[in-house]
């Protein structure tokens, strides 16, 4: 659901990535046009810029700190990018086509159970590598299996989804449409809006393309207008339906640092009128339209993700908690310290399920179910395997490890697609089965105990039926952990408390050495991320800096490793700098 909220005008991107400035004067050539001239006044501006290779590639950061460097998105790709354009707060992908929960692997790999999806269908002008096909304006992450059904097929109201409803995206013929026999697809009313400035940014930023004739149904080749009247209507009433909101802004943003250009349609919405729409035949006069990034700018969030933000006002007397706009009626606040004991240690570590890091680690063989060696399956651009292919099955073997007391082994993964829906992974040490564990379409972290002297570790996938190599396991990661590390939090005096506010003065005397910890649960929504204060914490210049970052952020140095440690009953990543971060809620700790 969304809500009305005010924001500033600071941009909620990715911490180590630059929000890039609108360039002054950047929409001044189409000032006083209208119609067809000012679509082609402002393609001659969007179509500016770069795009970056299509597909997956590693990811490139100075060292210190960790920070995106504009000259160097040749080392990107459409993967890198998403890794920085549709990440919520908490980590995980945002898919405009799916519910499932999944997360970005290290370095922007590609997530497993998704394809790259070109919202404005690249067959209907052929689908050449141009900038239209690399264009992130209209790339998305998407549920590969809504993808699949979602094929070239154009927008449109959908009466009854036969076809596919995943409860976001939805599929189904609409004779309206004047061909009985064509599917539309129709997405939550939360993204019509998104798809439909998606579709008519493509319009505009490549009139010039010409369309293929075999999907005259949907397009047109009059470069002015491109699509045909049934077409815009749709795409008219979801760009009303659904204004310009937080997701679709911090978006833009992004690709806007990526690409250096920008979608006119997000940043004024009312143009879209002034070609499309009611206001045709008028000239547009740019000092009268609304500014999506002004500072007294009215959006729509869709994230109902709680996000506690850095501390405001720090002091030796305390500081200010503050908190986005859920819309719930009243927040819980929590204050506390920790208290630690106990030391952990890393036994394996495999961030990411893929070639390389399996044939550089001697304790594991990728092998066909009879133990002989395997080649490797790979789901999707290399970032995640499955346990079988369509004919066998595979499996990890793990050995070489001295194992002692208080170990367990972490797996994170998902089954590969929708209907892999039956796929259990089972665990066997030393030749004893250990667990069975059912595995789900949403990316989770499944925590085995491990007992002291185990020497051998198998991963299999357990048989169902006749079927059974088609139940496949996309791998994403597997740790063991081992060690007695406990972490116990203590409230501060006076918390928790139940608020109707977004931001509290908490009167606490700050320790110099010891932190603080904060965190919030909006009423009838998950916790946020914890928030750590301490007294050398910088005071950021806006709320919407938040601390809330990425799992398996890039070190300081090229040297210093990250490593693995339990705290309790979580599991978290620990920087050489001392910073936390939980694998299993993705929380900043």
């Amino acid at each position: 659901m969304k809500r009305h909220i005010i924001i500033l005008a600071t941009i909620l991107i990715p911490f180590f990535l630059q929000a890039e400035q609108m360039p002054e004067g950047y929409y001044s050539s189409a000032d006083g046009k209208h119609d067809a001239e000012l679509k082609t006044a402002l393609s001659n501006i969007c179509k500016g810029g770069t795009r970056v290779p299509y597909g997956s590639d590693a990811l490139h950061t100075t060292d210190n700190p960790p920070q995106w460097q504009k000259g160097d998105w040749k080392s990107m790709a459409t993967w890198g990018a998403f890794f920085l354009t549709d990440q919520k707060s908490d980590g995980s992908v945002w898919d405009m086509y799916g519910p499932q929960t999944r997360y970005f692997p290290l370095k922007g790999q590609s997530g497993a159970g998704l394809d790259i999806e070109h919202g404005f269908p690249k067959s209907w002008w052929g689908g050449a590598d141009n900038d239209a096909y690399k264009d992130l304006y209209h790339l998305s992450p998407a549920d590969m299996y809504a993808n699949g059904n979602k094929s070239n097929y154009p927008p449109g109201y959908v009466p009854v989804a036969d076809k596919f409803d995943n409860g976001v995206f939805r599929m189904g013929k609409n004779p309206a449409y004047g061909d009985s026999a064509t599917y539309v697809f129709e997405p939550a009313d939360c993204y019509k809006g998104d798809f439909a400035r998606a579709y008519f940014y493509i319009a505009t930023a490549y009139e010039d393309f010409t369309w293929l004739s075999d999907f005259s149904t949907y397009i047109t080749n009059d470069s002015y207008l491109e699509f045909q009247p049934w077409l815009i209507k749709v795409l008219l009433e979801w760009h009303r339906l659904d204004p310009v909101g937080e997701k679709e802004l911090n978006r833009a943003n992004a690709i806007s640092s990526i690409q250096h250009n920008r979608n006119p349609y997000i940043d004024y919405p009312e143009l879209v009128e002034y070609i499309w729409g009611n206001k045709q035949g008028e000239d547009v006069d740019f000092s009268t339209l609304t500014f999506t990034g002004s500072n007294t700018y009215t959006y729509i969030g869709e994230n109902d993700n709680p996000l506690a933000f850095k501390p405001q006002d720090l002091d030796e007397q305390g500081f200010t908690a503050s908190w986005n706009n859920t819309g719930a009626e009243e927040y819980t606040l929590e204050v506390f310290h920790k208290t630690t004991i106990g030391t952990n240690d890393t036994l394996l570590n495999v961030p990411i399920v893929k070639a390389a890091d399996i044939t550089a680690n001697p304790n594991i063989t990728w092998q066909k179910e009879d133990g002989s060696s395997s080649t490797y399956s790979t789901t999707d651009g290399g970032g995640a395997f499955y346990m079988s292919t369509t004919t066998e099955k595979r499996r990890f073997f793990i050995n070489g490890l001295n194992i002692g007391n208080n170990a367990r082994l972490v797996v994170r993964c998902s089954i590969y697609n929708k209907g892999d829906q039956n796929a259990v992974l089972v665990v066997i040490a030393d030749g004893d089965t250990l667990a069975q564990q059912d595995v789900t379409l949403d990316e989770r972290y499944y925590s085995f105990p491990l007992s002291a002297g185990t020497q051998e570790i198998v991963l299999i996938q357990k048989e169902i039926g006749k079927k059974q190599a088609y139940h496949r396991i996309s791998m994403q990661q597997i740790f063991i952990i081992q060690g007695d590390e406990q972490t116990t939090e203590i409230a501060v005096e006076g918390y928790p408390v139940t608020l109707t506010s977004l931001a509290h003065r908490v009167d606490i005397v700050m320790p110099e050495d010891e932190p603080v910890y904060y965190r919030v649960t909006p009423k009838s929504l998950r916790t946020s991320n914890t928030v750590e204060v301490c007294r050398h914490s910088v005071t950021p210049t806006s709320l919407s800096e938040v601390t809330s970052q990425p799992p398996f952020t890039q070190t300081a140095s090229p040297q210093a490793k990250p490593k693995k440690v339990i705290i309790g009953n979580s599991i978290y990543i620990l920087l050489p700098d001392g910073r936390r971060y939980s694998i299993l809620g993705t929380e900043f700790k």
